[in-house]
């Protein structure tokens, strides 16, 4: 669940980024080239996926936002959509994975005693481990 969160803003990230101008041109496509393998390991990813018992509600529902994601970075990349109409989309669909996953940290952590805090910690630094993905890359004398 966590590839689809990191899934759903490495989108928004990459939108950001080319909506203000920051990526453009061959950068920006190929940062879009990336987000699609992205997508496409997450999407392959699924179907060998194992979920525990206590997890499948959540994975359940996060399942539907990977597909909403791979659907909008789809009509971005045959452009039928701007990076403006995918900036539209991405918040709600962090919002609500964010929340499935608090939720499941939750469970985890009621059931089995683990720390919440640390989960959401650890999350939190996968995300960040991929936050430079799409970095503007800075020029060398």
């Amino acid at each position: 669940m966590v590839l689809i969160q990191v899934d759903v803003n490495l989108l928004d990230q990459l939108a950001t980024k080319v909506n203000s101008g920051e990526l453009s041109g061959l950068d920006a496509f190929a940062s879009l080239i990336a987000a699609v393998g992205v997508t496409n390991a997450v999407d392959q990813a699924i179907p060998q996926t194992t979920v525990p018992l206590l997890m499948k509600p959540f994975w359940e529902k996060a399942i539907p936002i990977h597909e909403s994601t791979k659907e909008l970075l789809a009509r971005w990349y045959n452009k039928e959509i701007a990076s403006i109409d995918v900036l539209a989309e991405t918040p709600a669909l962090m919002k609500k994975i964010d929340k499935i996953m608090d939720d499941c940290e939750l469970g985890l952590g009621l059931i089995y005693g683990f720390d919440i805090n640390e989960m959401r910690k650890a999350r939190e630094e996968a995300m960040n481990s991929l936050a430079d993905i799409f970095a503007t890359p800075t020029p060398q004398p």
